[in-house]
C-alpha cells in the first residue's frame, strides 16, 4: 500500500508542477495516470479492509491538493481570459485607427 500512496503522491506533485508550469498536455496526462492509479487503490484497498484511518488521511490529502490544483487551473483560465480581452481591444484599437488614417487620407 505504501508504494502506491507514495506513487499517487508523487504523481499528484507531478501534476501540480506541470499546471504551474502552464504545460496542460502533461497535467491532463499525468492526472489521467494518477487517476487510474487511484481507482486501482481504492479497489485494493477496499478488497484488503486496509487501515481505514491511513486511508482516511491519504484520501484527505489528496482532496485538499486537488482543490488547490483546480483553484491554480482557474487562476491560468482567468489570467488567460484577460489577456484574450486585451488582444481582442487592441485589435479593435488597431482597427480604428486605421479607419481614422485612412478616412484622414481621403479627405
Amino acid at each position: 500500500m505504501t508504494a502506491a500512496v507514495d506513487r499517487l503522491l508523487a504523481l499528484t506533485d507531478e501534476v501540480q508542477a506541470a499546471i504551474s508550469a502552464g504545460h496542460w498536455r502533461e497535467a491532463a496526462q499525468l492526472d489521467a495516470e494518477r487517476s487510474t492509479l487511484l481507482q486501482a487503490f481504492l479497489s485494493n484497498e477496499r478488497a484488503a479492509n486496509g487501515n481505514v484511518a491511513h486511508l482516511n488521511t491519504v484520501l484527505t490529502d489528496l482532496h485538499a491538493r486537488n482543490n488547490r490544483m483546480i483553484g491554480e487551473v482557474h487562476h491560468h483560465r482567468r489570467l488567460l481570459s484577460h489577456k484574450v480581452a486585451e488582444l481582442e481591444r487592441g485589435k479593435k484599437a488597431v482597427a480604428a485607427y486605421g479607419e481614422l488614417v485612412l478616412g484622414a487620407a481621403r479627405d
